[in-house]
């Protein structure tokens, strides 16, 4: 009878913390790094494409439908929004930040020449588009690629704490 308590009684795994620790740490280790990749290969591809949309890209006609400003690090930036076809002929919202010069130039309800160009990320069909003339650098994954370093810090301290109860299970025991 005994016997067959302790059959059924749930088995219980003895890890000790540097172990947890160590686990924790490759497994954010592995995450955070795959997503620092991403944002690498996806800015990458935007920068060449915003690069080359002038080039490769169709032109097309667009009214300006709205104007807002936003402050970034004490830094006035314009943003202008208006409507492009993609390749089907659905109409798609941009909003793009744009130059002082370019801001000087265009009003809310003025036709402006914009660069439309469909990249293939992740799988996706993306429609982006740029206004001509305007040489505002687009917007950038920074605040991402930022979070993807500071997890790989955090899996580097976790791996020290590990190595931290490894060596002090090897002393006291």
């Amino acid at each position: 009878m005994n016997q067959a308590l302790n059959e059924a009684s749930p088995v219980s795994i003895k890890a000790s913390l540097g172990e947890v620790f160590f686990i924790l740490s490759i497994c954010t280790f592995l995450v955070f790094f795959v997503l620092l990749v991403l944002i690498r290969e996806r800015q990458q591809i935007l920068n060449q494409s915003y690069a080359n949309i002038e080039k490769n890209g169709d032109k097309v006609f667009s009214v300006l439908k709205d104007h807002f400003i936003k402050y970034q690090k004490n830094k006035r930036q314009d943003v202008y929004t208006y409507n492009i076809p993609d390749e089907t002929g659905n109409m798609l919202e941009v909003s793009e930040a744009v130059d002082k010069n370019t801001h000087l130039r265009l009003r809310v309800g003025d036709t402006v020449e914009c660069y439309r160009q469909v990249i293939k990320l992740a799988g996706k069909k993306i429609v982006i588009s740029r206004i001509k003339g305007n040489l505002e650098p687009p917007t950038n994954y920074i605040y991402l690629y930022n979070f993807s370093l500071v997890g790989i810090g955090f899996s580097g301290i976790l791996f020290f704490l590990s190595i931290f109860y490894f060596m002090k299970e090897k002393v006291f025991y």
